[in-house]
C-alpha cells in the first residue's frame, strides 16, 4: 500500500516553495538575498510546550511507547486513522510516570480484561472522581455525583450531553485500540492530554486534565521574585493612569440655587464628611481626623491598605478580601474612626504637617476665579465677537433646531452661569451657524495653565521637593492633558528623572537600602494620588471631557456652564420628540417587575459638522446600595448592563437570522468580503461570465434619515418575534447556550487569557463539539504574517454546560426592550415612544430585519408582466446601493425611495442621496410612482469637484466602486492623495509613548491596521484588474508610512525618557509592513496571480513610501529611504528617479552606487 503523505501538525499553511517578500527580516544585508526565510512563529506544539513537559504528534508518542502490536502497522491501518494520529497532538505533564504506566501492574489487568471502548471511557470518568484531590477532567464535563452509591463508591450521572464522550465510541478509536491495546487507549484518555487541530493556530482540547488547569498549577508552584520593599517599585511600570477617566462628567449643581459648583465634588475625600465627626468636636480634632483620612487615601500601602501600586490578591480589609477592588470610598474608609486611629511612624511629622496645610489649602483655594482667569467663557467671548459685527440687529426668539444652529436656552443658561450674557440674545440664527462647538471648547494649553495653577495652590511645595522635580511634573501634567482616548501614562514615567533626595520624606534623615526603598514608595504613592485622585477629579469637577462624532480619538474639554447652556436645546428637542415623561411610580412598577433593570444613561456627542449625536450607554453596569436585612447593614450590588442581559436574546435572534433564515436577508451585507461577492457575480451577470464587456451602469446610493429613531418598535417586534417561532408548530422555540472556554496564550505561559463563549443550539442537535469549535476558531486560514503580528494560540474546550433559553420569555425580554426602553436624563426618566434604542446589541439586527421586508415592497408596484432588467441592490444597516445597466429602471429606484416608506417610517437624507447621472423628468418605461425632484439628487461630478478623486468613483462603506468596471479602491488612492494628509490622522491613533512594550505595541497596532485597511476585496484579481490593485496598495502604503512618521514624532521612547525610536526599529516596522501587504496580495491571489506579481507588489509599496520620506525632508530617515531602494529593481528606480524633480545630487550618488551593487 503506498503510503500517504502526511500532514503533521505545523506544516499545513502556506507552501515553502515559492521565494518569500524581500524585507520581511531585520534590515541586514542578508535581507537582500533573493529568497529569504519567512517570519518566525511559534507552532502549536510549541505553544504546549511551554505548559507540559513533553508535547508530540500521536504518532511519534505511540511510537516512543511502543503501543503498536505490529511493527508493520502503518501499511495496515486506515486512511483515515492515519490522518487522525498526525492531526492530534500530545502533551503530557509527567513524562516519567507516562512511560512507568504502560508497563505496570494496572496496565497488564486491562489488557487481561479486554474491555470495551465503552467500559474504557466508563473507567476513565469513575477514577477521576474516585481521586481524593480531582482536577477538571475534559471527560468529566456534564457530569456530577450522586447521593447513592455502588460496590465501588459513588456513582455518577449525565446532567449535560458530553459530545466527547459519544466521540471516543467512534470506529476510529475502535480501530486504534485494536491496533494497540486498552492500556494504551487508557493511557491516552487519563493520562495525557490529546488536542486536535483547529484552523487559525487553534487547538481543541479532546480529553486529559483542563488546560487551565494545568496552567493554574503551574502559576502555583512559581515563587515570587520580588521583596516587600521593591515590590512597588516594580509595580509601578505596569499600574496606569488612564485618560479615559475623566470623560462624560456631571457637573454638581446646588439644588436650591441649581448653578454649577466649582472645586472638587462633595464627596471628596479632602471635601467628606466623616461619621466619626459631630457638631460637638473641636476644630482641632475635626482637622486632624481629616489629615488621618486624607494621608489613608494618600498612602494605603503605609495603612496596609489595597492599592494598585502593591496589588495582592491575599490583601483583607476587616477581616475580607478585597478580591483587587482599589475603591477605598467603597470599601467603608469614611466609616472607620480616624479621631482615635494612629498615624503610621513614616507619615507622622513632617507629612502629617504637609498634609494638614494642603487641606487647609484646598478649601482656600478660589477654583472659580482660577477657572475664569484661564479657561473663560467661550459662549460669551463667540456672542461678542458676533455681537460686535452686528450691534444693530436683534432678534428675540433664536431658535431651537440644534441640527442647523447652535441654539441657547437663555433663561436656563443665565441660571448656570452667573455672568452677564445678555449679548445672547442679540444674535440672529445665520450668525449662529458660523459658530461652531469645537470652537467653543477649552483649548489643552487653557486647561493645563488652570491644572498647573490649582496644583500650585493648594499642593506644598515640599512633597515635590526642587524646582527641576516641578518642571517634570507639570511636563507629565501637560501630556496628560493632550492624550488621546484609551492612551495613559504609567507612573513609572510620571516619576522618571526626579531626583529622590529633593522630596520631604529623604531630607528627614536616615539611610541605608530600605531608607531609599521607603522614600521611592512613598514618591510613588504621592505621584499617583495626584494624578489619579486629584487631578483627574479636578478635570472632572470643571471640564465635561468628550470625543467628537467623526473626529478621531480627540477629546475636547467644556467648561461645564458651556455644555450645559449648549446642550440643553438639544435635549429639550430629543425628549419632546422621541421621549415621554415616566411618572416616578410607574417607573418603580416596570422596574421591580422587569428584567433589564434601572434605566439607561443618556449623552449627547458633538459632530464635526454641527449638531448633537444623542447614544443611549446600555453596555455600562451600574451599582446600587440595599439594605440587608441579615447582614443588617446596606451592601453595594452590581446590576448588569442592558446589553448583557440581551445577550442570550441577540445570539439566539442571530441564530434563527444569518444560519437558518437566509431568506429574509435581502441585500443585507455586514462586511467588505459580502459586498465583493456581491460585486463579482453581478459582474459575471452582466459580462456573461466575462465573455462581454461591462456595459453602461447606472449607480444610486440612498442613505435613510435617522434609521434608528424613526423605525416603529411595534413592527420591529413584530418581525424580530417571528424569527423565534417555529414554521410548523407556530410555537416559540427553545434554545441551549453551549458553553466553550476559550483560552488564549500568549508568548508568556503567564498571562494566558480564559474567556467564556456561548454558541446557540437547539435543544435536539446533533452538531458534536468539535464542529462548535470549528465555527470558534475560524473557517479561514490566518497567513503567516498576521501569525507573527499576533503570535498566539488559542486552546478550545466544550465545558459540556450551559443554560437552556426558552424562546417565550426572550419574547417577553423583548418586548420589555423595545416599548419599556427607560431613559434618564438629568433627574428625570423618560420612555423612548419612537424608534429603536440606539447604542442597543439588538439595534442593528433589528434594522437589518425590518429594511429587509422593506426591499420587497420596493418593487411591488411593478406589473408582473414588466420585465426586470438585470440589478444589484446592496445594503449595509441604512446605506443603500442599487446597480442596474437600465437608466429607467435606476430612475424608478430613486422615486421610489424618495417617496419614502411611512409604514416603516423611512424617509431617505436628501443631502446623501447620490447618483453617476442626471435623472429625467419623464420616465417612459416604467410607471412613475410620483414626482421625482431630479435637482436634489447629487451627481459624481459636483460631489468630487475639488478634490483628488475622479467623477466615476462611487463611494461606499468606506470604499470606493469604480462605477465603469466595478472594481474596488480605495479612497483617496488617486494621484496627489490629497485626501489622505497628515493632518487629523494623529487624532486616529492611540499610541504608547512610554514603557519596554511602547515600541511592540505600536508595531502590532501599525500591522492590525495594515490588515483593517487593506481587506481580502481590495487585493482579489477576480474582480479587481492589476493596475487597481496596485493603486490600493500604493494608498495604504502612503498612509503608513505617514503613521510611522507620526509615531516617531509624537514621542514613541523606550524604557527611559531619553531613548527615542530608534531608526533600526523604524526600518524593522517598514519591513514587516511591506511584507504583511505583500502576503496578503499573494495569498488571496494564490491561483491566479501573474509571474513576478509579488515583486510588483512590494515594489509598489516602497516606492510610494519613498515619496513620504523624501517629503519629509530629515536626515534621519535617509536609512529609510535607503533600505526601501534595497526592496525594488534597478530599472523601477530608475523610472522614478526620472518623474522625480525634486531629487538632490546626493540622492543620484546613492541610488548610482545601490546599481552597481546590483550589478556585481
Amino acid at each position: 500500500m503506498k503510503k500517504e503523505k502526511r500532514q503533521f501538525a505545523d506544516e499545513e499553511e502556506l507552501p515553502n516553495k515559492r521565494p518569500c517578500v524581500k524585507g520581511n527580516l531585520k534590515h541586514s544585508r542578508r535581507s537582500r538575498r533573493k529568497e529569504t526565510r519567512p517570519f518566525r512563529f511559534k507552532t502549536r506544539l510549541e505553544w504546549l510546550a511551554t505548559v507540559y513537559e513533553s508535547t508530540s504528534t500521536l504518532r511519534e508518542f505511540l511510537k516512543d511507547i511502543n503501543a503498536f502490536k505490529d511493527d508493520n502497522w502503518e501499511s495496515t491501518v486506515s486512511s483515515d486513522l492515519n490522518l487522525f494520529i498526525d492531526q492530534v497532538l500530545v502533551g503530557v505533564a509527567d513524562l516519567m510516570a507516562t512511560r512507568s504506566f504502560v508497563h505496570s501492574r494496572m496496565a497488564a489487568l486491562l489488557n487481561e480484561q479486554e474491555l470495551s471502548q465503552t467500559e474504557i471511557v466508563q473507567n476513565v470518568i469513575e477514577d477521576q472522581f474516585k481521586l481524593p484531590k480531582r482536577m477538571e477532567h475534559v471527560l468529566t464535563y456534564g457530569f456530577e455525583l450522586t447521593r447513592t452509591s455502588n460496590n465501588f463508591g459513588k456513582d455518577f450521572e449525565m446532567h449535560y450531553f458530553n459530545s466527547q464522550v459519544n466521540e471516543l465510541t467512534t470506529p476510529l478509536w475502535m480501530e486504534l485500540r485494536e491496533k494497540t491495546s486498552p492500556a494504551i487507549i487508557y493511557c491516552l484518555l487519563n493520562e495525557v492530554a490529546l488536542f486536535k487541530l483547529l484552523p487559525n493556530n487553534s487547538v481543541f482540547q479532546i480529553t486529559g486534565v483542563s488546560f487551565n488547569e494545568i496552567c493554574k498549577t503551574n502559576k502555583v508552584q512559581e515563587k515570587p521574585k520580588t521583596t516587600a520593599l521593591n515590590y512597588s517599585i516594580k509595580r509601578a511600570s505596569q499600574v496606569a493612569i488612564r485618560k479615559g477617566g475623566i470623560a462624560y462628567a456631571n457637573p454638581c449643581i446646588y439644588t436650591t440655587e441649581k448653578k454649577v459648583r466649582y472645586g472638587l465634588f462633595p464627596q471628596h475625600h479632602l471635601n467628606a464628611h466623616l461619621s466619626c465627626l459631630n457638631e460637638n468636636t473641636d476644630k482641632v480634632t475635626t482637622l486632624n481626623a481629616r489629615v488621618k483620612c486624607a494621608l489613608t487615601f494618600m498612602f494605603p500601602i503605609q495603612h496596609k491598605l489595597p492599592s494598585p501600586l502593591s496589588f495582592d490578591p491575599t490583601t483583607t480589609f476587616n477581616g475580607k478580601p478585597t478580591k483587587g477592588y482599589f475603591n477605598l470610598r467603597k470599601l467603608g474608609i469614611f466609616q472607620e474612626n480616624f479621631v482615635k486611629s494612629r498615624v503610621p511612624k513614616c507619615l507622622s511629622g513632617v507629612t502629617f504637617g504637609l498634609a494638614r496645610r494642603l487641606i487647609n489649602n484646598n478649601q482656600e483655594c478660589s477654583y472659580r476665579a482660577l477657572l475664569d482667569k484661564f479657561c473663560p467663557n467661550t459662549l460669551e467671548r463667540a456672542s461678542q465677537q458676533i455681537s460686535q459685527r452686528l450691534s444693530s440687529q436683534t432678534i428675540e426668539n433664536i431658535g431651537d433646531n440644534t441640527d442647523d444652529m447652535l441654539a441657547v436656552d437663555n433663561t436656563t443658561f443665565l441660571k448656570s452661569t452667573p455672568m452677564s450674557l445678555a449679548n445672547l440674545t442679540q444674535i440672529s440664527q445665520a450668525d449662529w451657524k458660523e459658530v461652531k462647538k469645537m470652537d467653543l471648547s477649552s483649548s489643552p494649553k487653557e486647561v493645563f495653565q488652570f491644572c498647573r495653577a490649582a496644583i500650585q495652590k493648594v499642593v506644598p511645595t515640599e512633597f515635590i521637593g526642587s524646582k527641576h522635580n516641578w518642571d517634570l511634573l507639570f511636563e507629565c501634567v501637560k501630556k496628560f492633558i493632550n492624550l488621546r482616548r484609551y492612551e495613559d501614562l504609567r507612573v513609572s514615567y510620571l516619576v522618571d528623572g526626579m531626583s529622590l533626595p529633593d522630596i520631604w520624606n529623604k531630607k528627614s534623615g536616615g539611610s541605608g537600602q530600605a531608607h531609599f526603598f521607603k522614600c521611592k514608595e512613598l514618591q510613588l504613592e504621592f505621584v499617583y494620588w495626584l494624578f489619579e485622585n486629584f487631578l483627574t477629579p479636578l478635570l472632572r469637577s470643571h471640564f465635561y471631557v468628550t470625543e467628537v462624532s467623526g473626529g478621531g480619538n480627540k477629546l475636547l474639554y467644556f467648561r461645564h456652564d458651556v455644555w450645559s447652556a449648549l446642550t440643553h436645546p438639544a435635549f429639550e428637542e430629543f425628549c419632546n420628540l422621541s421621549l415621554e415623561i415616566v411618572p416616578r411610580s410607574r417607573v418603580r412598577e416596570i422596574v421591580g417587575k422587569g428584567i433589564i433593570g434601572v434605566p439607561s444613561a443618556f449623552r449627547l456627542i458633538p459632530k464635526v459638522g454641527g449638531g448633537y449625536r444623542g447614544i443611549t450607554c446600555l453596555g455600562r453596569s451600574r451599582e446600587k446600595t440595599e439594605f440587608n436585612i441579615r447582614a443588617g447593614k446596606t451592601i453595594n450590588i452590581t446590576i448588569p448592563s442592558v446589553n448583557k442581559v440581551l445577550q442570550h436574546l441577540f445570539k439566539a435572534a442571530s441564530f434563527e437570522h444569518w444560519k437558518k433564515k437566509k431568506a429574509l436577508l435581502g441585500g443585507t451585507i455586514m462586511s467588505m468580503q459580502q459586498l465583493h461577492d456581491r460585486l463579482l457575480n453581478f459582474k459575471q451577470l452582466v459580462t456573461n461570465k466575462g465573455t462581454l464587456a461591462v456595459p453602461k451602469l447606472y449607480f444610486v446610493k440612498v442613505d435613510v434619515r435617522k434609521c434608528y429613531d424613526t423605525i416603529p418598535a411595534e413592527k420591529a417586534l413584530e418581525l424580530a418575534k417571528a424569527l423565534l417561532v417555529d414554521n410548523h408548530t407556530k410555537e416559540f422555540k427553545s434554545y441551549f447556550m453551549h458553553k466553550f472556554q476559550n483560552i488564549l496564550c500568549t508568548a508568556n505561559p503567564k498571562n494566558t487569557q480564559v474567556r467564556y463563549t456561548r454558541i446557540p443550539e437547539y435543544l435536539v442537535s446533533t452538531q458534536t463539539g468539535f464542529e462548535s469549535a470549528r465555527t470558534l476558531a475560524g473557517k479561514s486560514e490566518i497567513p503567516t504574517a498576521l501569525k507573527a503580528l499576533k503570535p498566539t494560540t488559542k486552546v478550545i474546550i466544550d465545558q459540556a454546560n450551559g443554560s437552556v433559553q426558552d424562546g417565550e420569555k426572550l419574547a417577553a425580554l423583548l418586548k420589555e426592550h423595545l416599548l419599556l426602553n427607560l431613559i434618564k436624563v438629568g433627574k428625570k426618566v423618560y420612555r423612548q415612544k419612537v424608534g429603536i434604542p440606539q447604542g442597543s446589541v439588538l439595534s442593528t439586527l433589528l434594522c437589518n430585519v425590518v429594511y429587509a421586508e422593506l426591499e420587497q415592497d420596493i418593487f411591488r408596484d411593478l406589473d408582473e408582466n414588466v420585465h426586470k432588467p438585470p440589478y444589484l441592490l446592496v445594503r449595509f444597516v441604512d446605506d443603500f446601493l442599487f446597480v442596474s445597466p437600465d437608466r429607467g429602471f435606476a430612475e424608478y429606484f430613486l422615486t421610489r425611495m424618495q417617496q419614502g416608506f411611512p409604514e416603516y417610517g423611512a424617509a431617505i437624507h436628501r443631502d446623501k442621496t447620490l447618483a453617476n447621472f442626471t435623472p429625467r423628468k419623464t420616465n417612459e418605461r416604467y410607471p412613475e410612482p410620483g414626482a421625482l425632484n431630479f435637482r436634489e439628487v447629487q451627481t459624481l461630478v459636483a460631489t468630487h469637484a475639488g478634490t483628488s478623486e475622479p467623477s466615476w468613483i462611487m463611494p461606499y462603506i468606506g470604499v470606493g466602486i469604480d462605477t465603469r468596471t466595478l472594481e474596488l479602491v480605495r479612497l483617496g488612492s488617486s494621484g496627489n492623495n490629497k485626501d489622505n494628509r497628515v493632518s487629523g490622522l494623529a487624532d486616529t491613533m492611540s499610541v504608547r509613548s512610554h514603557g519596554a512594550s511602547a515600541l511592540t505595541v505600536f508595531i502590532e497596532s501599525t500591522l492590525r491596521a495594515v490588515k483593517t485597511k487593506l481587506p481580502r476585496a481590495l487585493v482579489d484579481l477576480q474582480l479587481n484588474s492589476q493596475p487597481t490593485v496596485l493603486r490600493s496598495v500604493s494608498s495604504l502604503a502612503t498612509e503608513m508610512a505617514r503613521r510611522i512618521l507620526l509615531g516617531s514624532r509624537l514621542g514613541l521612547r523606550a524604557s527611559h525618557r531619553r531613548h527615542r525610536f530608534a531608526p533600526t526599529e523604524i526600518v524593522r516596522l517598514l519591513g514587516k509592513v511591506i511584507a504583511y501587504i505583500a502576503e496578503r496580495a499573494r495569498l488571496y491571489n494564490y491561483d491566479i496571480a501573474p509571474p513576478h506579481w509579488e515583486q510588483d507588489v512590494v515594489d509598489t509599496a516602497a516606492m510610494a513610501m519613498i515619496r513620504i520620506f523624501h517629503k519629509s525632508q530629515c536626515h534621519k530617515f535617509a536609512h529609510c529611504i535607503a533600505y526601501l531602494e534595497s526592496l525594488c529593481s534597478g530599472e523601477r528606480i530608475l523610472k522614478e528617479e526620472t518623474a522625480t524633480p525634486q531629487t538632490t545630487k546626493m540622492d543620484m550618488k546613492k541610488r548610482e552606487r545601490f546599481k552597481g551593487k546590483l550589478v556585481k
